[in-house]
């Protein structure tokens, strides 16, 4: 069972009133952490991540996660709140050596359109994380965005971000009838981008040593489900789901998950 199916299972039982949010939470990450296709889908977006985050200031090892964290310039950018100056050597040194942590209340940069967090309108570009990439083409790319297709998809269709050029296969998405992201999945994308930049080897919520990524997704969580908030997480939704589904519809959705789709996915996996 791939991650994207425990979860949708997960989900529809939580849906159901079977289960609890959180405890479905803990079964997602710490059930499937055990299984094969939860190790794939990890170590997947491991690495993508590190090809996404690199740039001239630096490079992310794909391999490694030693190197990540506060242990590599380019990652703690991207993982300090505002308060921390990562430019200067012994705040730096304090984050790495964990004498001082961020909270899992506290928003990083990556979470943010262009890694720029407006202290006046913390609202503005959350969630958005746009990247910039050197190379042949100029292009944005945004981290969050391709992680969710990367779970949802597949590796293959992470990189781009079109919504009319879509395969004509939905994939993996689709084959589990899945309509559009729901809020607990947008929070598990971050909360799996926060990982992957992180230099933690396991999920873990130890208040003694290391990251609570359990408390960090609840945070989100609450963050999208947030009343005063709805109008914003309206049009935040909306566009994952164009980028992810290419705004395909429902009829659509329902032939790629015909049986016929999956016996092609079959053979061509």
């Amino acid at each position: 069972m791939t991650i994207l199916q425990h979860g949708v299972e997960i989900l529809a039982q939580h849906n159901a009133g079977d289960i609890d949010e959180l405890p479905s939470v803990r079964l997602v990450f710490d059930q499937t952490c055990l299984g094969p296709g939860r190790s794939d889908d990890t170590n997947g977006l491991k690495k993508a991540v590190a090809d996404w985050v690199s740039n001239s200031e630096g490079r992310v090892h794909r391999n490694s996660k030693t190197g990540r964290g506060f242990n590599n310039v380019v990652t703690a950018r991207l993982l300090a709140p505002p308060r921390y100056d990562v430019n200067d050597p012994m705040t730096l040194r304090k984050l790495r050596d964990e004498l001082i942590r961020p909270s899992v209340t506290e928003y990083p940069p990556f979470l943010y359109k262009d890694f720029t967090i407006d202290p006046e309108n913390l609202i503005d570009g959350l969630f958005e994380s746009d990247i910039l990439l050197k190379a042949c083409r100029f292009t944005h790319k945004s981290s969050l965005l391709q992680a969710a297709r990367h779970i949802l998809i597949g590796p293959s269709s992470a990189d781009s971000l079109e919504t009319s050029n879509r395969s004509t296969r939905l994939g993996n998405a689709a084959l589990n009838n899945m309509r559009g992201v729901t809020l607990p999945f947008m929070a598990y994308v971050c909360t799996q981008v926060r990982f992957a930049l992180s230099s933690d080897e396991v999920f873990g919520n130890n208040s003694d040593r290391g990251f609570d990524i359990y408390a960090f997704y609840q945070n989100i969580l609450e963050a999208l489900r947030e009343e005063e908030l709805a109008d914003d997480v309206e049009v935040l939704q909306s566009r994952w789901n164009d980028i992810i589904f290419g705004g395909a519809k429902a009829e659509e959705l329902e032939e790629a998950s015909g049986t016929l789709s999956q016996i092609l996915a079959q053979r061509s996996g």
